[in-house]
C-alpha cells in the first residue's frame, strides 16, 4: 500500500512528447523500462518509477477524462513497472 500511494503522487507540470528518444503522438503511449508517457484529449502523462506521476493540461484538455486515464491506464503502467501481476485465470479472489 506504501508504494503504491508514494508512486501515485501525483503533480502538475511539463510533460515531454517523447519518451527515451522515441516521440509520442497525440492519442498515443508509450512504456520503456521504468517509465510511461501517455497522451490523449489534451492531456500527457508522465510516470517515473520513484517520482511518481506528472500531468500536463493543454489548453484544450477535456479534464472530464482525466481521472479515466489516470484510474486506467496510468495505473495498469504502474502496476506492470513495479512487479504486480494480475490473478491467474480462473482463480478465485477472496474478500
Amino acid at each position: 500500500e506504501a508504494l503504491l500511494s508514494r508512486e501515485t503522487q501525483l503533480r502538475y507540470g511539463l510533460v515531454p512528447t517523447e519518451l527515451d528518444g522515441v516521440p509520442v503522438s497525440e492519442d498515443g503511449h508509450f512504456l520503456s523500462g521504468e517509465a510511461y508517457l501517455l497522451r490523449s484529449d489534451g492531456l500527457s502523462f508522465l510516470y517515473r518509477k520513484g517520482e511518481g506521476i506528472t500531468v500536463e493540461r493543454s489548453a484544450d484538455a477535456d479534464i472530464s477524462v482525466e481521472s479515466l486515464w489516470l484510474n486506467g491506464s496510468v495505473y495498469a503502467a504502474i502496476a506492470c513497472i513495479n512487479g504486480f501481476k494480475y490473478p491467474r485465470l480462473g482463480r478465485r479472489l477472496s474478500g
